[in-house]
């Protein structure tokens, strides 16, 4: 039987942990939308005048050469020489322009398109200025660095937890509340032969007891068939937190530096740059367990720095593709030492099999292959999220696309609910919190869940401090009230 007193007191923890992260779980919807549909929002703000060009004919059979990607640099470089070229992005068909990452300061990106043809600049269009880095930069850190970034990890934590208290409060207890919970009350109604009757369609926005019955069970179903995913999306987008994410968890997924090949040193200076410098900017580019691995180094001698044009033959020949399933895109040298740097990765939309990730340093001056590191170098950490992240973006295939979409939605529906419960509930004027019961007898169960939040205020850091904080603010006023 069902400890009430602690219902009661898990009922109120439920309900703090849902006002704070009810807010958050709108806005990471919201801009994960915004971000799953990122192809079509490029293409409506860069335009076919940026995007795409006239393939010149010799003949009814052929098509004009292109002109080197070493002439299309030099006419960008010139062209902006207060920008440093950081990343070439080859077109895969014959209409495509050209792509040139020029950083500024502050890791700032301008894209550059070019035709590849003529050589002409189309014209460049600011990165941080397209849809999807603003949605990123939302979604990320509410557009006010590490304190967002902190809020976020702690709405992420917070998710995991009203799963796990809501699993409780609303578990089925007989054959009724099972076939509830399956299939609440209001689709079995919606389904009904009379569906259409407007009075059915009415039926959760009456005054009558009954709609707050139907939401909450409408609530709790739709959270329990939600479950896997709440816990996918809360964990994988954890793993780019600042403290959970970089601190805990991806140092020891990354590739370890001892052993990334026979032919890479191991003596790495970590002064030098960082794969996740890489980067265009905040957006995350580069494979999640490399961003924190220390790039090679070229060797430095006289000879001049290899072209674009061999570089891109190189990789050509070591069997990166660019067709419309698969693509490559080079990282320029930005130092002396710097490398070239071939990537083809599923969570950037280069192909849709991160078992084909892959990540090719090249040095700059004598063509070595500093490093060729793909799935199977991965560890078991890093092979998880080299899944887990592309399933997140929505970027492995058009199925993908669907069902993130169509979670983020009901994502949104299930935070709504949760608002529509409380709201119903609470008399007019009052807060309407629910009240603590006294925690005297536990039973075993209940004695699960408070382990489980234990051991999740353990694992999320973030996520534990401010349970923590809001026990001692429930003690104090047990305190007083007493």
């Amino acid at each position: 039987m069902m400890n009430k007193q602690f219902y009661l007191a898990l009922w109120r923890w439920h309900f703090f942990a849902g006002l704070y992260a009810v807010p958050f779980v709108l806005m990471l919807s919201v801009t994960g939308l915004v971000m799953l549909a990122h192809p079509w929002t490029d293409a409506w703000q860069f335009g076919d005048q940026l995007t795409h060009v006239e393939a010149p004919t010799i003949n009814s059979a052929s098509t004009a050469e292109r002109i080197s990607s070493d002439e299309q640099l030099a006419t960008v470089a010139k062209a902006y020489p207060d920008l440093v070229p950081a990343q070439f992005v080859p077109p895969i068909g014959d209409t495509q322009s050209s792509i040139f990452k020029m950083r500024g300061e502050n890791s700032t990106t301008l894209l550059v398109f070019v035709n590849p043809y003529s050589g002409e600049i189309l014209g460049h269009f600011n990165s941080a200025d397209r849809w999807y880095s603003i949605a990123d930069d939302i979604h990320g850190t509410l557009m006010i660095g590490a304190v967002g970034d902190a809020l976020i990890e702690l709405s992420a934590g917070l998710m995991i937890f009203l799963l796990v208290s809501g699993l409780y409060l609303h578990w089925p207890r007989n054959s009724s509340a099972v076939k509830d919970m399956l299939f609440p009350v209001f689709l079995r109604q919606l389904f009904s032969a009379d569906f259409l009757v407007p009075k059915k369609l009415r039926i959760l926005f009456g005054s009558q007891k009954s709609p707050r019955s139907l939401w909450k069970d409408f609530h709790a179903s739709l959270g329990f068939y939600l479950t896997i995913f709440i816990l996918f999306f809360a964990i994988t987008g954890m793993a780019w937190t600042g403290i959970w994410g970089q601190k805990l968890v991806q140092p020891f997924s990354s590739f370890p530096v001892e052993k990334r090949a026979s032919f890479w040193k191991s003596d790495i200076d970590h002064s030098q740059l960082n794969h996740g410098q890489l980067n265009d900017g905040e957006l995350n580019e580069i494979p999640w367990n490399l961003e924190q691995v220390p790039l090679p180094q070229s060797t430095i001698d006289d000879l001049d720095s290899l072209s674009l044009d061999a570089i891109i033959e190189q990789g050509l020949m070591l069997g990166f593709q660019l067709n419309d399933e698969n693509r490559f895109r080079v990282a320029l040298p930005l130092t002396p030492e710097g490398v070239y740097t071939l990537m083809s990765i599923t969570s950037s939309r280069d192909i849709v099999n991160p078992m084909q990730d892959r990540t090719l340093h090249i040095d700059q001056y004598s063509a070595e292959i500093l490093a060729d590191i793909g799935w199977e170098n991965y560890n078991l950490g890093a092979k998880a999220m080299a899944l887990g992240i592309p399933l997140h973006k929505g970027t492995l295939g058009v199925w993908n696309l669907v069902l993130a979409i169509l979670v983020c939605l009901l994502f949104v529906l299930l935070a709504v609910s949760g608002v529509i419960l409380w709201w119903r509930r609470k008399p007019s004027g009052s807060f309407a919190a629910p009240k603590s019961g006294a925690l005297d007898k536990i039973s075993g169960s209940a004695k699960a869940i408070i382990f489980i939040s234990v051991l999740l205020g353990l694992c999320f850091p973030v996520m534990g401090v401010a349970m923590i904080i809001f026990y001692l603010f429930e003690l104090s006023i047990r305190l007083i009230t007493k």
